[in-house]
């Protein structure tokens, strides 16, 4: 475990990217995952050509439908999962390094 973690350290910058790809493999079915071409996506090149610069109110209609259609397992943001979600926050720097946070969001009775 320790040996895994310090080569994903060292190599960071490509851990992030196959963490970003996975992510969009993952939810490229999803209605947001469709509108954005995520399965045409498999560099971080091709998803900043395809993906716009966003901020929180471009997902929030698309996180209140996920929210209330879970009893329904509409998959409009994200695969419907029955544990918790992370979703990952992308970023990009002005470097050219890719930075991912994480941030996991409960509903009323369900994770999303």
């Amino acid at each position: 475990m320790r040996r895994k973690l310090e080569n994903d350290s060292m190599n960071f910058v490509e851990v992030q990217e196959e963490t970003l790809l996975k992510i969009l493999k993952n939810n490229a079915t999803t209605e947001y995952g469709v509108k954005y071409k995520f399965r045409e996506i498999d560099d971080k090149m091709k998803y900043i050509a395809l993906h716009p610069l966003t901020r929180y109110a471009h997902y929030e209609p698309y996180v209140g439908r996920q929210r209330s259609q879970l009893n329904g397992y509409s998959d409009v943001l994200i695969q419907f999962r029955k544990q918790p979600l992370n979703v990952f926050i992308v970023k990009f720097s002005f470097w050219n390094t890719l930075s991912i946070s994480n941030k996991c969001f409960k509903g009323t009775d369900h994770f999303i």
